[in-house]
């Protein structure tokens, strides 16, 4: 039984360019919270507001202190599917929720013959999941309403999901499993298809 969901994720999207910046000056500065800083100080994100800077940097920051330096430094450089795929570990390692949404929902229905994702499904999920995780239960329809518009588009912004809903399974590298070594089986239940 896993512990009690975290739930703010609506922070920010998946930010694929953001997350590609970040794991960038990551590498030049060796230290998270001097990339939040570098992010917020010197605008690397391009946002105009001081308050959007600090949360989108934060989110980013947060879900990118979950890879390791090696899977830092592999998402510096990586493009197409591996780019998508790592971030999409970074999400899923930081948010149990989505972790378990992917793994039991969007893996499952793929890997069944079930080519689309509704958001009836998500529905459904979030519904079950409300008797084991009493904080789904609390939040407003408001927050619900915007945590799956937020989940939706992280799954599109990572490719795993288009515009009508079909599930897109990635095709990342193999050395992108390889960046993930021994302990990478978890994560790569999360998503639809094999994945070497």
């Amino acid at each position: 039984m896993s512990g009690k969901y975290a739930l703010s994720m609506s922070g920010s999207t998946a930010r694929v360019q953001e997350c590609l910046i970040a794991a960038r000056t990551y590498l030049e500065l060796g230290d998270w919270n001097a990339v939040r800083k570098s992010i917020v100080e010197d605008n690397l994100f391009q946002l105009n507001a001081p308050s959007s800077r600090k949360r989108v940097a934060s989110e980013i920051v947060k879900r990118l202190r979950t890879l390791t330096d090696d899977e830092a430094e592999f998402l510096a450089s990586a493009v197409g599917d591996d780019r998508h795929a790592m971030i999409w570990v970074s999400i899923c390692r930081t948010y149990q929720f989505v972790r378990d949404f992917s793994q039991q929902v969007l893996a499952e229905r793929y890997d069944h013959s079930m080519p689309t994702l509704p958001r009836a499904a998500y529905d459904v999920f979030f519904e079950e999941q409300e008797a084991i995780h009493p904080e789904l239960a609390r939040m407003t329809k408001l927050g619900r309403d915007k945590m799956r518009t937020v989940v939706f588009k992280m799954l599109r912004e990572c490719r795993l999901l288009d515009d009508e809903g079909t599930i897109t399974p990635l095709h990342p590298t193999s050395a992108f499993a390889a960046a993930l070594g021994d302990k990478g089986v978890e994560d790569l239940a999360s998503f639809p298809g094999a994945i070497a």
